[in-house]
């Protein structure tokens, strides 16, 4: 399949604990039993690791490779699939918290956005404004409205993005943060014209 013998023996790693779990021989695990192991160790690595912005993203990737191998080896007869969370939910719960009429402009920059942006970048532009929103809401109370936006809040925001820990673990990238900051000027400079 072409994975580096590292990642190999660590995919291998992952199904011996799923066949473990499922009690079975790893070349007679189910695609059934390979995803409830999946989603035990996921619940297992988020209790262990609570503070981890994404700790089961190990866990998943090796059980990716791996099921691409079995799938190939004909051991299971389903081909893996990326699988990502619904958190439409969260993402909706966060934008209540935010400022209604901060909130009402931000949202409505995001809809008009999403008129000329594919649905891919949306997602990041809409994760960049809302994260952005809602550093606002707690760190900047007195920001009701983007008209209200200063140049420190913006300076305290950029030291936030800094400290605080990326979707992977350790510090966003000075390119992640280029990229954060970036689509943030955008989204600003659009509604101030």
């Amino acid at each position: 399949m072409g994975f580096d013998p590292k990642s190999a023996e660590l995919q291998w790693w992952a199904v011996a604990k799923v066949a473990a779990l499922a009690g079975v021989p790893p070349e007679r695990l189910t695609k059934a039993q390979l995803d409830t192991g999946r989603e035990q160790l996921i619940a297992a690595t988020s209790r262990l690791h609570p503070d981890h912005p994404m700790p089961a993203r190990p866990v998943t990737t090796r059980l990716h490779g791996a099921e691409a191998t079995l799938f190939h080896a004909g051991v299971i007869n389903v081909p893996p699939r990326k699988r990502h969370p619904d958190k439409s939910a969260v993402r909706a719960q966060q934008w209540t918290t935010v400022q209604p009429r901060l909130r009402v402009t931000l949202e409505g920059y995001i809809e008009q956005t999403r008129l000329s942006l594919r649905p891919a970048t949306m997602v990041r532009v809409e994760a960049v404004v809302r994260e952005f929103a809602v550093w606002l809401t707690a760190h900047a109370p007195e920001v009701s409205a983007v008209s209200d936006l200063r140049r420190a809040h913006i300076e305290r925001y950029k030291r936030h993005l800094a400290q605080r820990p990326s979707v992977r673990g350790g510090r966003l990238s000075t390119i992640g943060l280029a990229e954060q900051l970036g689509t943030l000027r955008v989204c600003l400079d659009q509604l101030s014209e």
